[in-house]
């Protein structure tokens, strides 16, 4: 299946556009208060955008960032967090759009298996696996 979705490690310019991103009640709490865009260009966080036809459509990241406080994690995880464009949700892109980030989780393991976690997530509130093409919980290296 081919993606309609490219991910692709986050710019400048779409980082700054995502931290001015706001979601309607009760997904705001998921907006970002604008003093993260050092945070989101920070490599070690891995943070990556989803184009579709050149647009921002959405973000991902994979490590410790993905992690939401509360949440019980394991060090051999990786962790994946995501967040849609708000005007696009709703629109029963979700399916898709988790599986093209799920992909790319998948391309950055290098051997072995590592189960996922999802952390952040602003498309319908916290999903832990999405439903669709992609239908393991096991991110594989």
């Amino acid at each position: 299946m081919t993606s309609r979705y490219r991910v692709q490690p986050i710019s400048a310019v779409a980082a700054a556009a995502i931290i001015a991103w706001r979601h309607p009640p009760p997904y705001d709490t998921y907006d970002f208060d604008g003093g993260e865009l050092a945070g989101l260009l920070a490599p070690a966080y891995r943070y990556h955008e989803l184009l579709e036809a050149d647009e921002l459509v959405g973000y991902c990241c994979f490590g410790d960032d993905a992690r939401v406080p509360g949440g019980a994690y394991t060090d051999d995880a990786l962790d994946i967090g995501w967040g849609m464009r708000p005007d696009l949700m709703g629109q029963g892109r979700g399916r898709e759009f988790v599986a093209a980030i799920w992909v790319r989780g998948a391309g950055r393991r290098a051997t072995g298996t590592k189960p996922a976690t999802s952390g952040r997530c602003a498309i319908s509130g916290t999903r832990r696996v999405p439903t669709g093409p992609v239908r393991s919980s096991t991110v594989r290296r």
